[in-house]
């Protein structure tokens, strides 16, 4: 009565007396014909609330169904409040029992569902009311209940379980076995064909792979088209087999290090084994021991000892055997562990003392016992090992020069002046990129390395970033200069450069910028 009080207090005086002006201003304020799309929204949108009777949400319903369509027929604003009454129910089974009963209008639709609330309210308060039944037992059957579980003694349960398991482990042991030989089965036919379907990289010859080829290996380099030219190179990547890390760090191949080795032949194989004297023990490998006859085969023994690499990495054993090793006519029993190695095998130290062995490297032989036999020098001799001197972090997709410190053996010596750096086959990482660069020769020299990678990468001190190698003669514009280069001013681009950014340089620092 207050809102129609104030509305009836903004009316001019002249208008209060006049019904239709008051029915207007009335309408106005409180039904207006603008908020017509806002009381369809909320009439579709209407739901029953929490605390709200049955017959309040009828109400609310119809009252918003006259407000959003008042021009509407009254059968069609019945027909739409009922709809509208029946989905704003919360109850999904009292809304289909009153679907079911076809209700004809709005007030048809409120009757039914009170009374259906009705029943469910008089349903719920009987089954509260209900008890609950609990099985009892007389005297006579809790005695003999009593005299079963007195009977029962707990060691035959026991022993019923443990038949049960025994039962259950032979079980699964024939399955795995079953499993077992159908797994190795299939691996055999899928390497037999594997062979006989691709051709050794090797040779070229169907029938074999590449790392059972009897040939000699072929240069990695050569074989990729990587021709010295003075690119960059990628360093090689380490091999994996079976996701584990193989212990190939320990012995290269015998085509692609230097060392110095041995023809011979085990059984009817012919092979070349490494004169390795840093090697405690005699190796074979794995390669090697799987071509030969059953004859020729030794039975291998476990190995209880642990061996391990240069690089610090434990060798996996497959175990230890005697061997028949024929050097040309005379024929020497050795003992021997077989693992997983990249050359044929390793001649350590034990199998040199126990046949009085001496290397004669001045006149390339290797005197065993009485006899001996032509030593074979293979791979690049002079060559040094270059190792980062700090922690350092490469930008991704960025290339940076950073300082190598050059590992020396003993005895050893730098290059007298020039020195050629490259990438190192057997070490580094495939996402970095060492250039070939001519440096001087010292205990430092600079490398340049790029990382290929989106992620920023990390060389440790230690890591081995590329190899060095002496350079005799350095041909400049088709001239031969022996370790000395001539010096006849800068080039006129770094000329311009030296120009454009020497303003705070001294004579004596340009001068100095001229001589380098």
């Amino acid at each position: 009565m207050g809102q129609a009080q104030a509305v009836l207090g903004d009316l001019p005086s002249e208008k209060r007396q006049n019904f239709s002006d008051l029915v207007s201003a009335l309408e106005e304020r409180f039904a207006p014909s603008s908020q017509t799309e806002l009381y369809r929204v909320q009439f579709k949108e209407r739901r029953q609330k929490a605390s709200e009777s049955l017959p309040e949400l009828g109400q609310s319903i119809r009252r918003l169904s006259n407000l959003a369509y008042p021009t509407a027929p009254l059968d069609v604003r019945e027909t739409l409040g009922k709809e509208q009454f029946i989905d704003a129910l919360v109850d999904s089974e009292m809304r289909l029992r009153i679907k079911q009963s076809r209700p004809k209008g709005l007030n048809d639709a409120v009757r039914l569902a009170v009374e259906l609330e009705a029943y469910n309210k008089a349903e719920n308060k009987v089954r509260e009311g209900r008890g609950y039944l609990r099985q009892t037992m007389n005297d006579d059957e809790l005695d003999r209940e009593e005299k079963i579980t007195k009977s029962d003694s707990p060691t035959k349960d026991i022993a019923s379980w443990m038949q049960t398991m025994e039962k259950s482990l032979s079980t699964l042991t024939t399955e795995m076995a079953k499993l077992k030989t159908s797994g190795t089965n299939n691996k055999t036919r899928y390497t037999q064909s594997k062979r006989t379907n691709k051709g050794c990289y090797n040779c070229g010859k169907f029938g074999h792979l590449a790392r059972d080829c009897r040939l000699p290996r072929r240069n990695q380099n050569n074989y990729n088209g990587n021709k010295g030219d003075g690119s960059v190179k990628t360093l090689m990547k380490t091999r994996k087999q079976n996701n584990r890390k193989t212990n190939e760090g320990a012995v290269t191949t015998a085509s692609e290090d230097a060392g110095m080795y041995v023809k011979l032949n085990v059984g009817d194989i012919e092979a070349k084994f490494v004169v390795d004297t840093g090697a405690t023990l005699t190796l074979v490998s794995s390669k090697l021991y799987d071509m030969l006859t059953p004859l020729d085969k030794s039975y291998l023994s476990e190995v209880k000892t642990t061996v391990r690499s240069v690089c610090g990495n434990k060798l996996e054993l497959r175990g230890k055997g005697r061997f028949n090793l024929h050097f040309g006519p005379n024929m020497l029993q050795s003992e021997a562990v077989v693992t997983d190695l990249q050359v044929d095998g390793i001649l350590g130290l034990d199998f040199m003392k126990r046949h009085n062995c001496l290397i004669d490297v001045k006149n390339g032989h290797f005197c065993i016992g009485d006899f001996k036999v032509d030593l074979c020098f293979q791979g690049s001799i002079g060559c040094y090992r270059v190792v980062a001197s700090e922690a350092v972090v490469i930008p991704p997709r960025s290339e940076i020069v950073i300082n190598g410190t050059v590992c020396l053996a003993e005895g050893q010596k730098l290059p007298a002046d020039n020195a050629l750096l490259e990438a190192n086959e057997h070490a580094g990482k495939d996402y970095i990129l060492t250039a070939r660069t001519l440096v001087r020769s010292g205990e430092k020299v600079p490398v340049r390395l790029m990382n290929t990678e989106l992620d920023p990468k990390t060389i440790y001190p230690g890591t081995t970033i590329a190899q060095m190698s002496g350079v005799e003669q350095v041909l400049l514009d088709g001239n031969i200069s022996s370790n000395e280069q001539k010096h006849d001013g800068l080039r006129p681009d770094l000329q311009d450069l030296l120009d454009r950014t020497s303003d705070e340089l001294t004579s004596k620092d340009k001068q100095k910028v001229n001589l380098c």
